[in-house]
């Protein structure tokens, strides 16, 4: 009799655990669909997230997220990483070589967090999390935390913005929405429209119904994502060089930013279909964080670069 009674209590505590494990941020598989605007523009295009495997970053256990084609303001990784433990979801910033929160589950009205960034390798800004209400949302049969917070820069002096954060979801504007200048006022390169869809084996399919689809897209033939787009070496000092595909022969407009979006060159040519390069100088660039932003037709790229000393 005892053992029967321990065999139930056991499968019953793994039960309690798997479930526990499936609500954890980020299962393997999961996957994000956002709106992608772009300033002074109707185009929409949209950003794929998907978790993809467990790894470790600073002893940490948490899980690898893909960011196919990312948004500019938002200083994104092609690699993301986040991990939960108890009530706290953590967001790894490769420049600062740090988990920061990302949300707490148990936060209260008027409790906050801070998330410190760099936006170059001189400049660091701190983004202030302040939660404004916390209710609960029912999504397909399941109850689900959420916070309305506002976001506010304690360095710079770019406006609040508030936020919608989502369990399992996080922030329904972007999951890594703690970049202060990352809204359509501040913005002037591209930016997120908010989420589409959110899916994962325990939540299921959700769609928010701000677009048709989750891969809905205006303005463009098709949306391409290639990882044959970048730069060599990154980060760089004196040069770096661009790498990326046409479909056809196009006039190619590149655009480098720095890191307020401010553009700093803009070089006009025309190519041939295929793989192509560009050598650029960069020795009149001060230190710090750029983009570049490649337009040929209906196609569009963009992508982060560090120069240093």
């Amino acid at each position: 009799m005892k053992q029967i009674l321990f065999i139930i209590t056991s499968l019953l505590l793994l039960s309690s655990s798997a479930k526990l494990k499936a609500q954890e941020i980020a299962p393997i598989g999961a996957e994000w669909h956002y709106t992608m605007q772009f300033f002074m523009s109707e185009e929409e295009r949209f950003v794929h997230i998907e978790s993809i495997k467990d790894t470790v970053v600073n002893e940490k256990l948490c899980r690898m997220l893909d960011v196919e084609y990312g948004f500019s303001c938002y200083f994104y990784n092609e690699k993301e990483f986040v991990y939960q433990e108890d009530s706290i979801v953590y967001f790894y910033s490769p420049v600062v070589d740090d988990f920061q929160i990302m949300y707490d589950l148990k936060a209260k009205k008027d409790s906050s967090w801070v998330i410190i960034y760099k936006v170059d390798p001189f400049i660091t800004d701190t983004t202030l999390v302040i939660v404004d209400s916390v209710y609960t949302l029912t999504i397909n049969n399941k109850d689900l935390l959420a916070f309305d917070v506002t976001y506010q820069s304690l360095v710079d002096e770019y406006p609040r913005y508030s936020g919608k954060i989502v369990e399992l979801m996080g922030d329904i504007s972007y999951l890594f929405n703690y970049a202060s200048m990352a809204n359509g006022v501040i913005c002037d390169v591209n930016y997120s429209g908010g989420l589409r869809c959110y899916q994962d084996d325990y939540l299921g399919f959700y769609s928010t119904g701000i677009a048709d689809s989750c891969t809905f897209v205006t303005g463009l033939a098709k949306q391409v994502f290639s990882k044959t787009i970048y730069n060599y070496p990154n980060p760089f000092n004196n040069s770096t060089t661009l790498v990326y595909n046409l479909e056809k022969d196009s006039e190619v407009i590149i655009t480098i930013l720095n890191q307020l979006g401010e553009p700093i060159e803009v070089i006009k040519q025309k190519k041939q279909g295929g793989e192509q390069s560009l050598v650029l100088n960069t020795e009149a660039y001060p230190a710090g964080i750029y983009y570049f932003l490649i337009q040929a037709g209906n196609q569009q790229y963009n992508g982060k670069m560090i120069k240093v000393e």
